[in-house]
């Protein structure tokens, strides 16, 4: 309950979580909430669960698509990499994309955390491993691996 002086009277009024504060009514002498008392334990706002059946992980994400300038040579890899849905609206979730650099060649791997899949493309320079794995995007012959999921790590000492 909240007691305030409103135009020097004492106003009460109860807040709740959900909904915020009721309307404030004069306060009586006796300290308790004034005439027209707001029934406070009735809102239709309050007790209402999530339901156990739906689920948050179906919708699309609310993040915007903003291609980018360094990746407009591969315009596949691009919308891979930043379009945060699916043609059919469900999120990607978390993806990766990490080089690794031999002697000889540049190996680009690309992994979806949720989905626990990924894949690569091979070239002599980092131009030719981009295009290789644009080119794979865009013919839909991209290989896909099973990935083993990560780890649940302790806590940083």
């Amino acid at each position: 309950m909240i007691t305030l002086i409103i135009n020097g009277k004492w106003c009460t009024a109860w807040y709740q979580p959900c909904c915020g504060f009721d309307a404030f009514t004069p306060q009586l002498p006796n300290g308790l909430q004034g005439k027209n008392p707001i029934v406070r334990w009735w809102c239709p706002r309050c007790n209402v669960e999530r339901p156990k059946g739906a689920s948050a992980a179906g919708l699309p994400s609310l993040m915007e698509y903003h291609p980018s300038v360094s990746l407009s040579l591969w315009p596949h890899l691009d919308e891979l990499l930043l379009d945060p849905n699916w043609a059919d609206l469900t999120p990607k979730g978390r993806r990766c994309l990490m080089v690794f650099l031999d002697e000889s060649f540049i190996r680009v791997l690309f992994k979806l955390d949720n989905d626990c899949l990924k894949t690569s493309a091979v070239g002599e320079s980092w131009d030719a491993a981009m295009t290789n794995l644009d080119a794979l995007i865009r013919s839909g012959k991209l290989v896909w691996e099973q990935d083993t999921p990560r780890q649940a790590r302790g806590k940083k000492k």
